[in-house]
């Protein structure tokens, strides 16, 4: 009888399980770390993004533009 008291006091339910002690400030702060990590990561996605379709979109500019100028060259206008 002793025994069973003592495991119901000391059990912590689900989080005992889990292996989640009663102060899991370390779990928290891996979370912050992760997600400070995966903004930066996700932020260098869409610089790069922006950087590439500027690059592309000053290449097809200047494939319209000479494409005009061999048309007017050729007399095609």
């Amino acid at each position: 009888m002793v025994r069973a008291v003592q495991l119901l006091l000391t059990d912590d339910g689900p989080r005992y399980n889990l292996g989640i002690g009663p102060s899991s400030d370390h779990a928290v702060g891996s979370r912050r770390k992760f997600a400070r990590r995966f903004a930066e990561g996700i932020g260098k996605l869409a610089r790069n993004a922006k950087g590439d379709r500027r690059k592309e979109d000053r290449k097809t500019c200047h494939k319209i533009t000479g494409g005009c100028r061999s048309m007017r060259e050729l007399g095609l206008n």
